[in-house]
């Protein structure tokens, strides 16, 4: 009889019940507004740009590096940086698309970041128009 009488007896399952389903709601909010923001932090950095460089290095005098960019997205004004690990220039207010070239050396009117000697290595680098953001988009190693 008091099998029956407990069967019967249904006050404790609905608040029972009704915590299972307030943690299980919490649960899955917490893991959806989390996985919203950790899947959106990315987008909110500036991305680099995807550009190909050629180079021709002129040896004679103090030396001078001819860039051309051969492709990939246009290189906004104010965004890339010169330096070739001791010296650096830039950015300068030009943008540069497909086709275009600048000089790097010294005495250039582009990227003046003086001589280049010979076993010298060049990095192209962008940053951010908010500055917070920096990658290398292309090197270059004199012979």
């Amino acid at each position: 009889m008091k099998l029956h009488t407990l069967l019967k007896n249904k006050k404790a399952v609905s608040p029972v019940i009704g915590t299972i389903l307030m943690v299980a709601i919490t649960v899955i909010l917490a893991s959806v507004i989390g996985t919203f923001i950790f899947t959106n932090t990315n987008s909110l950095l500036e991305q680099p740009p995807q550009a190909t460089f050629s180079y021709n290095y002129d040896a004679t005098g103090n030396g001078k590096i001819t860039v051309t960019h051969t492709g990939g997205n246009t290189l906004e004004p104010n965004t890339i940086i010169i330096n070739d690990g001791t010296n650096q220039a830039g950015p300068n207010t030009n943008p540069y698309r497909t086709g275009d070239t600048f000089t790097i050396g010294d005495h250039t009117t582009d990227y003046n970041i003086g001589e280049i000697k010979n076993d010298h290595t060049i990095r192209i680098i962008w940053q951010s128009q908010n500055t917070q953001n920096s990658h290398t988009i292309g090197t270059f190693k004199t012979p």
